[in-house]
């Protein structure tokens, strides 16, 4: 019978330590991932790289090699809501892109031809968890909107992307629009989890990016291993 994993997919090394860091099982290494089983389930570990491109490819690889039944993305954000404060989770009930304009041919700002405006992720997985999720009192998690372009978000070019405006995420980054598209095209439930490392209001919010990267990558892991344990 052929294996059918669970598929937790990241951008960035520091991710990727994380979690190998924080997995108590027996954790195997191929040429470029890493598998393990948790509670009779298999899992993948990818790193793709940064973007939406480069994730798009990774996935269409993945896909069309293994046998997948539910994709955990993680990784960090800039928190666009005023709400949000660095370190906090978000968990996206639904994601989307905000550099893409096809209104010319009466498409809704952000939405790609012939696909949804925005991609719902597995909400009825994440209700199952809730109750253990809410146990977590270390940071705030908090459910909404994720947007995604290949752009860094700042105080000085988000007023660049109407849509943001328009939609009100609760962060931005530069992956969860790929992951859900995809998903969304092989039918594959998915999951994305951010920790948020900056505000885009803040002056030089890149270098509290930086410097919050190793905290944010704990976090999502915490939120990770609640949902897969």
């Amino acid at each position: 019978m052929e294996k059918v994993y669970n598929l937790i997919i990241v951008a960035m090394k520091e991710e990727e330590e994380a979690i190998l860091n924080s997995l108590n099982v027996k954790i195997f290494k191929d040429d470029n991932h890493y598998s393990f089983k948790l509670n009779n389930e298999e899992f993948l570990l990818f790193r793709g790289q940064i973007g939406k491109v480069m994730t798009s490819f990774m996935l269409g690889k993945i896909f069309s090699k293994y046998s997948i039944k539910r994709v955990f993305n993680l990784g960090t954000s800039g928190g666009y809501s005023k709400n949000i404060k660095a370190l906090d989770i978000v968990i996206a009930t639904k994601v989307g892109y905000f550099d893409v304009d096809v209104t010319a041919f009466n498409y809704s700002l952000g939405q790609v031809p012939e696909f949804p405006r925005f991609f719902e992720t597995d909400m009825d997985y994440i209700e199952k968890k809730k109750d253990k999720l809410d146990k977590i009192d270390s940071f705030d998690i908090k459910y909404g909107l994720i947007l995604s372009s290949d752009s860094f978000i700042t105080k000085k070019n988000y007023q660049d992307y109407p849509s943001l405006k328009q939609d009100y995420p609760l962060c931005v980054e530069m992956e969860a629009a790929s992951v859900g598209h995809c998903c969304y095209r092989e039918n594959i439930p998915f999951i994305i989890i951010r920790s948020i490392s900056d505000s885009l209001y803040d002056e030089d919010n890149q270098k509290d990016s930086s410097t919050n990267i190793n905290a944010c990558c704990k976090n999502c892991v915490e939120v990770l291993k609640t949902l897969i344990d």
